[in-house]
């Protein structure tokens, strides 16, 4: 219930902070720099907690085991490293119950400390090699001691003709914690940056043998499932949320390639609460036509406030699924089809932290910049609505490319900001292009093969909405999940039934333990009542929509709506290879030099300094170079 209502009201933007409370939260955002760290002090406080609790967690356990092996007078070194070992087993235990919340997209824990999913991975990923370790060290004592003894074989794999009631329990449960080990290692080092960067695929599907970690954990372990219950519930909570709303394709309102090998997809959005966003969140894309498994996340490139049904997303093509999209693009204009794309989000912080200063610094390079621009649009619209946080605001907002494509794409934001601002008081842009090329046509990458597209116009689609966004409706959700896991877990382990009357069945202890962990999940998987109840947009067949709505003209990249209605009184002639680029705001052909930007800034606001309005807050975005 309270987790429902901290998700519930996590939408809401909280206040913007003043006085004593503002500079904490400044204080706690600012960056520590000692050689490639780069963590702010909220992160090192986090991470401090972390390992204390984790320190605590040891000396607890630690303490009450050796007591008990003082009492038995077992004291000697090889008892005592065997008993470190066991404790290290433990600490994996309490790192496997907080793993799972970092990496689920909807944790209201997360959401309740203003971590958005986006930078909640990286805990997930701390607390992940960190587990490892512990699974590790928990493993190399025992190692140890049966190499020593010389009974490897016998303690570490089942034996065939024994009982395992009795005899080959022990050994089944170290074998099994063995496999959970290995496959803890795989997923660690597929993990690695390297790696996951490479071969994401490899990654991607390595990460599915948690599944098995937790089956074969709970059979090394019997307590492991009551532990991981509020994480799995969390976990399972969170599939249904995305299973519920990603289950229809969403309504394509445009699918464009542009110049610069940009695609733009704009998607209809339910309008009422389950269809809003905040500016810089993401959404996950997935389109059967290029892969039937693989999701992609992309930013949010237009403003929650300008667009009421609506949102924009821009992606540039840099692997081969993103290729491939900018090709289906082209073959979806030219054979007038549609590909079915399907939405999950939206996610990344719910908040709009730019009203906690009065400067504002942007610094964005490519394709990187459509977070911001969100952003920036969605500040301009405020400052449009005279909203009162935004009244000292000033805006400086550095763009730096090498496609002038993309300057183009957005010009009618820098237009309106132009036309808001024609004196450059509140917004100072400046565009950097870096690159060499002219502005080049829309044409199929090299290496891409066109898929035949099938006739998706009698296919139902939706507007975007998430589910359960009403208050009733989560803590709902929050109450069944947890509640009916809870009776489940309770009720299998009431007398464990499945080992019989007085537990005379011990060699059915697997099947109780496996089934223990299946009906957790179960239990919580009955919060699909909860959304699979819900109201949802009505959905539409293309054909049905051609029917009602009037046919839109067809513009090329050159000559969209946006392009017609620009003036030219700011306009500025480049030359690219010969062809000459019309733009109507200046261009500057240099780099930016981010230490002359800041002097400059910090120039600019000493008189706020003098009247104790004082904060600069700087968003980058973009590709490290």
């Amino acid at each position: 219930m309270i987790g429902g209502m901290a998700l519930a009201l996590g939408d809401a933007l909280p206040p913007v902070p003043t006085g004593a409370h503002r500079t904490v939260m400044r204080f706690l955002k600012r960056k520590i720099f000692v050689g490639t760290i780069n963590i702010s002090y909220a992160e090192s406080i986090c991470t401090l907690v972390f390992l204390g609790l984790n320190a605590i967690w040891f000396s607890a356990v630690f303490s009450r085991n050796y007591d008990a092996l003082v009492e038995a007078d077992s004291t000697d070194s090889a008892s005592v490293f065997r008993l470190v070992g066991q404790v290290f087993g433990f600490n994996a235990i309490l790192c496997f119950s907080l793993l799972i919340i970092p990496a689920t997209r909807n944790s209201f824990w997360m959401i309740s400390m203003g971590i958005d999913y986006s930078h909640a991975i990286k805990y997930h990923r701390w607390i992940g090699f960190f587990t490892v370790a512990m699974v590790a060290l928990h493993a190399i004592p025992y190692y140890y001691a049966w190499f020593k003894s010389g009974t490897f074989l016998e303690s570490a794999f089942p034996c065939m003709d024994c009982d395992y009631g009795t005899v080959g329990k022990g050994r089944l449960q170290n074998f099994c914690g063995q496999l959970a080990l290995l496959c803890c290692l795989i997923i660690g080092v597929t993990s690695l940056s390297p790696i996951r960067r490479k071969y994401y695929d490899v990654f991607y599907y390595c990460h599915h043998l948690f599944i098995l970690v937790l089956f074969l954990s709970a059979l090394h372990f019997s307590q492991f499932v009551i532990w991981m219950y509020p994480a799995v519930c969390l976990y399972v909570m969170h599939r249904i949320l995305a299973r519920s709303q990603s289950r229809m394709p969403c309504e394509v309102v445009d699918l464009e390639a542009i110049p610069g090998e940009i695609t733009r997809l704009v998607f209809r959005r339910s309008p009422g609460k389950s269809g809003h966003y905040h500016a810089g969140q993401f959404v996950y894309l997935r389109i059967p036509l290029l892969s039937h498994t693989q999701w992609h996340p992309f930013s949010i490139s237009s403003s929650p406030i300008e667009y009421e049904d609506t949102f924009t997303v821009h992606v540039k093509c840099i692997g081969n699924w993103t290729k491939s999209l900018y090709a289906v693009a082209i073959q979806a204009r030219e054979e007038r089809k549609m590909p079915l794309i399907y939405v999950d989000g939206f996610y990344g912080k719910m908040s709009d932290d730019f009203q906690h200063y009065p400067a504002l610094v942007f610094v964005a390079g490519g394709i990187g910049a459509t977070p911001i621009i969100s952003i920036v649009g969605k500040i301009l619209d405020c400052m449009r609505n005279n909203d009162p946080n935004m009244e000292f605001t000033q805006v400086y907002f550095h763009w730096t490319s090498r496609e002038i494509g993309i300057f183009h794409e957005f010009e009618p934001l820098l237009d309106a900001i132009e036309q808001y601002d024609p004196d450059h008081v509140k917004f100072k842009v400046r565009l950097c292009f870096t690159g060499d090329q002219h502005l080049g046509g829309v044409d199929i990458p090299n290496g891409i093969t066109l898929k035949p597209m099938d006739d998706t116009s009698m296919v139902p689609t939706r507007p975007f909405f998430q589910s359960s966004r009403s208050v009733p409706r989560q803590m709902l959700l929050f109450f069944i999940t947890f509640t009916c896991s809870f009776w489940c877990l309770f009720l299998i382990r009431l007398n464990y039934p499945i080992l019989g009357e007085l537990r005379v069945n011990q060699n059915m202890w697997p099947m109780q333990r496996v089934v223990e962990v299946l009906i957790m999940i179960a239990g919580a998987a009955v919060g699909w009542a909860v959304v699979f109840t819900e109201p949802t947009p009505r959905s539409m067949s293309r054909m049905e929509k051609s029917r009602l709505m009037p046919t839109l003209g067809s513009y090329g990249p050159q000559e969209t709506m946006a392009n017609i209605a620009r003036g030219s009184e700011y306009s500025h002639s480049l030359s690219f290879d010969g062809q000459e680029v019309e733009f109507h705001h200046p261009v500057s052909r240099s780099r930016l030099n981010v230490k002359e930007l800041f002097n400059e800034v910090v120039k600019e606001q000493s008189h706020n300094f003098a009247v104790n309005i004082t904060g600069i807050g700087t968003w980058v975005s973009g590709p490290w170079v």
